[in-house]
Formats: structure tokens, sequence, C-alpha cells
């Protein structure tokens, strides 16, 4: 398993994101963030510099690591709170506390709002910023803004009992709105917002300029101080770089797609954003797609969303297509519209690339296993592209408890829904190559059941043998090749033994097709191992 593991990571992006370790059973162990998703996994797989005791269990238990790319690391360690709090995954609870991170609450509802700071966002009508990591520069930004613009900072409650201004008004950071009803004071106050607002957006460059306006204005009518506060802010918010793409509590429910073409294959990624955070992912791959990009997706929605009732407010793709308005009025409704649109900047345009760069990634990974097929092909000079590999192996105990096993690997990529166990049904008394021939033979029975390209049996000549003579009493329509893996037990080289060839090939274990069989042969012999203690364990306790 560490083998697989380690050819997984390899594949990894250099970039940051999130990754997420799961058991046999898929569920999630941990959920850790990365500048470097492919350095920092690497450093869990032995020998490991990690002393935290929590590492030694999850090498024990790890079966499969899962990524999400993100634009930032900031962005990585937001999403990483997110799905920590969503799945609470079994190694991240004595690491985390629950706490939001902090995030800035406007209520333009309100006569005279108030800039607060909060660590929960809600859908109440009011607008959020953020939430943000680096909480002391937003805390001096809306101190800053709070001064400069005047804006109230007393509660609801007293702002409405309030019958004389507070000393707010005597320090000139505040304009008394709780007593001056004025519609000049009204108007100016929400100007004042609306700036600040802006700031708080990130629309930077625009409101620096005006900033800077402002400040010179000042600066000429000898108003000193107030233009050393509009300084200040433009220093704020020209130093501040955090990028928030993964929370927004104001976004209506979406589903977001990535797409990424090699050739004639596809990737789809689909990110599912729900109540303003990105709640899952999932990733489709097709092959021998001769459609356009727009086309594809006229396909795909219809055929994910006509029979679904998880319909979102919005489907955000790269490349619109022209019956994208007719489809989401299909989708949409009672009393709620669905709209099928793309994005060229903003909240949504950022989601979007975020989606076409985690599509990048799985259509490179496809293409790397891929290849490997086309080279474990050449290399041992099979009739087949071994797009699906059956490896089979027998385990007992002194020719009791005889089992076989059989695991599966589709397009280079170990594929566990379909591995099968067998229980030797007749007396093999310790013959393995009795055992074998009824396994195969049971498999073969089955012509329903989509044949393999390759056989890889763990085992020598014999067992090669024994596969032969099993397949041509069925004698299926496919023609199938066939491999036998064996290890020397002296030298402890791996060999290699081909039907029609009496000499045995030395199995190169720096290679990637080579490292791929023995993952194959080792898995093979765990899931038979595995189930023979089951059955002994059973009938003995």
């Amino acid at each position: 398993m560490i083998l697989e593991l380690k050819e997984k990571i390899l594949s990894f992006p250099d970039e940051c994101g999130v990754y997420i370790m799961k058991d046999k059973a898929g569920k999630p162990l941990y959920v850790g963030k990365a500048k470097s998703l492919k350095n920092r996994v690497m450093q869990y797989l032995p020998p490991s510099s990690d002393n935290r005791y929590f590492i030694q269990l999850l090498g024990r238990d790890v079966d499969d690591i899962e990524i999400i790319i993100t634009t930032n690391e900031r962005e990585a360690l937001l999403l990483e709170n997110e799905l920590i709090k969503k799945i609470k995954p079994k190694y991240n609870v004595r690491l985390r506390d629950d706490k939001n991170y902090i995030s800035v609450r406007i209520d333009r509802g309100n006569e005279y709002p108030r800039i607060e700071i909060v660590r929960s966002q809600k859908k109440d009508g009011a607008v959020y910023f953020g939430p943000f990591v680096r909480s002391l520069d937003i805390r001096e930004l809306v101190k800053l803004l709070r001064i400069t613009f005047r804006i109230r900072t007393c509660k609801e409650t007293e702002f409405r009992q309030r019958k004389r201004p507070c000393i707010q008004y005597q320090i000139k950071r505040c304009d008394a709105p709780c007593v001056n009803k004025s519609e000049e004071l009204r108007t100016r106050y929400r100007n004042a917002i609306e700036r600040c607002i802006k700031i708080l957006s990130g629309r930077d460059k625009e409101i620096i300029r005006e900033l800077r306006q402002e400040m010179q204005r000042l600066s000429e009518e000898l108003k000193y101080e107030e233009a050393a506060g509009i300084r200040d802010i433009i220093n704020v918010v020209s130093s501040r770089s955090d990028v928030q793409n993964i929370v927004n509590v104001n976004a209506p429910d979406m589903d977001v797609f990535g797409l990424k073409r090699a050739g004639n294959h596809i990737a789809l990624f689909l990110f599912k954003f729900r109540d303003g955070r990105i709640f899952s992912e999932r990733s489709f791959l097709f092959e021998d797609v001769y459609q356009d990009d727009a086309e594809v997706f006229e396909d795909v929605l219809a055929k994910l969303y006509l029979h679904s009732e998880d319909i979102p407010q919005e489907i955000l793709i790269p490349a619109d297509f022209p019956g994208s308005g007719e489809l989401g009025n299909i989708l949409s409704t009672a009393g709620r519209k669905t709209n099928i649109r793309t994005a060229v900047s903003g909240f949504r345009a950022n989601l979007l690339a975020l989606a076409g760069k985690n599509a990048e990634f799985r259509m490179q990974d496809y293409l790397n296993r891929n290849s490997l097929v086309h080279r474990i092909k050449n290399r041992f000079g099979l009739s087949n592209l071994p797009l699906r590999i059956e490896c089979y192996d027998i385990s007992h105990i002194g020719g009791m408890y005889t089992v076989g096993s059989k695991v599966v690997a589709k397009n280079g990529e170990l594929y566990k829904d379909e591995y099968r166990r067998y229980r030797i049904e007749g007396n093999t008394e310790g013959d393995d190559y009795l055992a074998l021939y009824e396994v195969i033979s049971r498999r073969m029975a089955h012509a329903e059941e989509e044949y393999p390209d390759l056989i890889l049996i763990d085992g020598g000549r014999g067992q090669l043998n024994v596969v032969l003579k099993a397949i041509s009493e069925f004698r299926p329509a496919k023609n199938i090749d066939i491999l036998a893996i064996a290890k020397e037990r002296v030298a402890g080289f791996n060999r290699i033994f081909r039907p029609g060839s009496k000499n045995y090939t030395k199995l190169d274990e720096n290679t990637e097709e080579g490292r791929f069989l023995i993952l194959l042969r080792d898995e093979a012999h765990r899931f038979a191992n595995d189930y023979r203690k089951r059955l002994y364990k059973k009938e003995n306790l």
C-alpha cells in the first residue's frame, strides 16, 4: 500500500492546496494544507521526519489520499478549516479548535449601518467580507475606517435610546447620527459606508486612486490630521493580500465546473458551492470525445440535472452554449430560477479558475496513468493494451481455509469496486494449482462481466499453465494476455513468465511499469490473506 501511495503522491502538483487522507472504507482520517502538496504529503511516508504520534497511525490506516488545489496558502487554510468542520476527520479533532476566522459585517438595511467584526456569517441580508486569516490587519483596517469616516460603534439599543452625543462625537470620531437626523448627515454617512464597502470588497486599485485624490485635497485645505487618516487607510489597503475564493455567504448555491481537454479526452471537475461554502467536489473523465466544449456541457448538464433533486440556483461553466437559457428554464423549479452562466471577473470567475486548475490536474493524472498501460504493453510484448488488468492469488494455512483473490486495475489505477474474494468450494488439500484453476474457471464462467485485457498471476510457470488451461476451456471471444510474476527466493528479484517462452525475464523494479506489477501482486496477496485470516478467526472464535 505504501508503494501505491508513493506512486500517486509523485503525480501530485508542486502547488498549494488541501489533502484528505482516507481509510479503506473511504472515510476521511485527516485533512491538512500544504504550500507544496507533493512535498508535504511525501513527508508522511516512511521514514518520516514528522514525530507527531498520529503519523504512526496514519501510516497504518491510510488507504488513499485526495487533493484539492487552491490559488494560494491562505485559501488553502480557509478550505482546510471548512472541511474539518464539515467532515470531522478522526485525527484532526485534537489538533484544531472549532472557531471561525473573523469576517466583517455591514447591514445595509440599517439607516446608519455599523462596521462589525464577527466570527460567523449568516444569511440575514447583511453584506459580509471574509473570512480573513490575518485578523490583526483586518482589525486595524476596521479601526481606521471607523475613525476616518466617522462610523458609529454603539450597539442598536444604545443608538436608539441616546439623548445627547457620546464622547466619540467630542473627539471627532462620530457625527452623532443618534441625535443629528439631518438629511445632509444621512447622505454623507451612506456615502462613507459605500466607500468602506469598496475598500473591504477588494477593489483596491479603484479605491486607492480615490483615496489619494481625497488625501491631496485635504492636504491642500490644511486638514493634515484627516489627511493622515486617509494615508493610514491607503497603507493598510496596499499591504493587504487576502484573496477569498472559497467562502461567500452572500453568494447563491452554485455548481462550478472546470474543464481540461487533451486531444479527444476531457476531464471535468465540479465544485458544489452550498450555503456560501465549498460543500463537496467531484471529477469526471470522458474518453474519445469529439464534441467541442460547449456541446460537452450541453450534453453533460442535461444528464446530471434532469433527474436530480440537487439543482442549485446557478451553474457556472467556462464555456457557454446556445441552449443554456432553455435548459436553465427546464431545470428551474417553482419559485426558484436556475441560471446557467459563465463569468469573466469577480468572485465567480475566481471559482471557475480554481475548478479549471483542478480539472487540469485530473487530466494530467489520467495521462500519466494512460502512458503507464502503453509502457506495460510495449515492455512485455502484449497483444492488448492492458486497460483492464486482473491479478489473482491463492492463500491457505496448511491446506485449510483456502481462498482466492482478484484485484482489478483500470487505466493504470486500482479499481477496488471490482475486487472479489473466492472461497474454494472443493477439497484442494493445499494444491495451489487446483485452487487457482477453480478461481479462474469461476471467473470465466461469468461471461456478463467485462473480460480483462491482461491476467497477472502470483506464481511461476506452473500457475501460468493452469490459467492457460482454464481459459482455453471457456474459449472467450476476446484474446487475453497472461503473465505470471514470482519472486526468486535466494537472489530476491522478481521474475516474469510468459506463455510460449521457456525462460523467465528479470523484472526491472526501477521502472514505473515494474513497480506497478509488483503493486498488483502485493495487493492481491494482501487481499487474499485478509480474507483467509477472517475465515480462520470466524471459525475458531
